[in-house]
């Protein structure tokens, strides 16, 4: 972020005060007297500026670098702010043109804009750094890198501002693919950028809290049940994630998930709850966690 600060010169105090205040909020500034000589020699002045501050007078409108600071603020899409120092007849201006007679609104302005443009060199680091490791920069890529469990480009990608919520081309949320290929740091570090913990996955109709059920991803399936994945979502088939674990003989999962609540007696497609999976499997451990949880 470069800020320019144009002033009269009788304004230079005013002006060397705003650029104290707005280094202090880690906003610096380039003070540059406004001149009355200036003409296209001011694009040397300006060069890559991405915001101008003016201190504005009535004195300021009345010579002809005044249209010509206006233009190149609107031709190249920069933020012009104006502060008023006296009462000054303006035109009506763009709404890319702010105004205020108020220092504290210049400075949290500023502190605002401060924010937005570091997100934003963060994107384009973050983007830069995929590409000098010979990655593409798009969907299709985030997807194999979350699939593989390759936990640094998958920073980088949410850095660079794609939404955890991608889905593969089956309509697979990275979150799910995450614990289907059994990657819990992916798992982890999608859910800190704010994945939806209950989407569900298009090809199975699952939640991510299934697969770890189905797949036995024990590790995963407590941590999803620790950060509030419902065990109530059915798939498809009407299953839910405790008729997956059933399904699957696996002991451990299903007892996590009795433990966590989860209805022994939501039936399925074919009228199969949990309870009569276990009952029809003889799986003899999971009837009896499911009677004494329910106090039979």
């Amino acid at each position: 972020m470069k800020l320019l600060l144009l002033h009269l010169r009788e304004d230079k105090a005013v002006a060397e005060d705003f650029c104290r205040q707005l280094k202090a909020i880690g906003v610096d500034a380039e003070l540059h007297e406004y001149r009355s000589d200036w003409d296209f020699t001011l694009l040397g002045v300006l060069g890559e500026t991405t915001h101008l501050l003016m201190l504005l007078r009535q004195e300021n409108l009345e010579r002809k670098s005044f249209a010509f600071v206006l233009g190149f603020s609107l031709g190249r899409e920069i933020p012009l702010f104006f502060y008023f120092l006296e009462p000054v007849g303006l035109p009506t201006l763009p709404s890319q043109v702010f105004k205020a007679d108020n220092p504290q609104d210049v400075l949290a302005y500023f502190s605002g804009e401060r924010r937005i443009w570091a997100q934003r060199q963060k994107k384009e680091h973050a983007k830069g750094q995929l590409i000098a490791m010979g990655l593409g920069v798009g969907e299709e890529t985030l997807v194999k890198v979350t699939a593989e469990g390759e936990i640094v480009p998958l920073k980088l990608f949410l850095e660079a501002g794609f939404s955890p919520d991608v889905r593969d081309k089956k309509g697979v949320p990275l979150l799910s693919l995450a614990v289907r290929s059994g990657h819990r740091n992916v798992v982890e570090l999608l859910l800190d950028a704010g994945a939806d913990i209950d989407a569900v996955s298009l090809d199975r109709g699952n939640t991510a809290l299934m697969d770890a059920a189905a797949d036995q991803q024990l590790e995963i399936l407590r941590l999803l049940l620790d950060v509030g994945a419902s065990h109530h979502f059915q798939s498809k088939n009407g299953q839910t994630a405790l008729v997956l674990a059933v399904g699957q003989k696996h002991i451990e999962a299903a007892s996590i998930l009795i433990g966590a609540g989860a209805d022994v007696e939501v039936k399925d497609a074919l009228g199969m709850s949990a309870r009569k999976y276990a009952q029809l499997f003889g799986l003899t451990d999971i009837i009896k966690m499911m009677d004494e949880r329910d106090g039979r």
